[in-house]
């Protein structure tokens, strides 16, 4: 659950803060003290996030853990940006898009603070990790027999790609997770609860996947080739396709 509050106190004027707890249930297990973390680091990417303030990890203020952080000016998507917004404003929002992976990808994670998350080995890991997660949520959370994703999951363990990069992925990239000015550029890249070191193409999976992508774009914002064609240009990466069908 997310809270928004406005608080002062002796010598300062009122702020606006944003209050985030821990579910009573959710789908993904994630830890306050992960994305506190995560967020503390991703000040030094050059990407806008909110700023943290406090984290408290005990139960008795809040029955929950939770932490604070300052709340940013901006408007929320829905999981697809708005076909109905104008082209500048989406042209917008999709240059900030990229460009922000762009920088989230070529983060020299080590000297930027981000060491703490377990980094994979190069090869076959960081495809391993990612099923290992989802497989194991599969698991514990199904309630009757699923052949479609036992056939799908069968179908991941036997195309196992192999990366020789390992980089920071936010693992949420998607229209819905940031906040945008009225222009169209983005004043917030938020939930960086499952952020990790992994494949960079889990990110670009994610981004396009269909749920979340309308008329030929993903995420409302831009045709894949594009997107992908433009991520290249910013990253100086290549994408590899077959990586990015087994993400997506």
């Amino acid at each position: 659950p997310i809270y928004l509050f406005d608080a002062e106190w002796e010598g300062s004027e009122a702020r606006g803060f944003v209050l985030r707890r821990d579910p009573v249930a959710s789908l993904l297990e994630s830890e306050r003290s992960h994305e506190y973390r995560v967020l503390e680091a991703a000040r030094g990417l050059g990407v806008p996030v909110p700023a943290v303030r406090w984290l408290e990890l005990g139960r008795e203020a809040l029955d929950r853990p939770f932490f604070v952080m300052e709340r940013v000016d901006g408007m929320v998507t829905p999981p697809t940006f708005p076909m109905a917004y104008p082209d500048e404003m989406r042209e917008r929002c999709a240059e900030d898009f990229v460009s922000i992976l762009a920088r989230i990808h070529r983060a020299d994670w080590r000297a930027l603070g981000f060491d703490f998350l377990a980094a994979p080995s190069p090869g076959h890991e960081p495809a391993r990790r990612t099923i290992d997660l989802w497989r194991g949520i599969f698991e514990q959370d199904r309630i009757e027999a699923n052949p479609i994703l036992t056939r799908a999951f069968a179908w991941l363990e036997s195309h196992l790609p192999e990366t020789d990069l390992v980089t920071l992925v936010h693992a949420d990239y998607r229209s819905g997770n940031y906040l945008h000015d009225g222009e169209g550029r983005i004043t917030a890249m938020l939930d960086w609860e499952m952020a990790h070191l992994g494949d960079p193409h889990e990110d670009l999976g994610w981004a396009a996947m269909p749920y979340w992508s309308s008329g030929g774009r993903i995420c409302g914002l831009l045709p894949l080739d594009e997107f992908v064609a433009r991520w290249e240009a910013a990253t100086g990466f290549r994408a590899d396709r077959a990586r990015l069908r087994f993400y997506q």
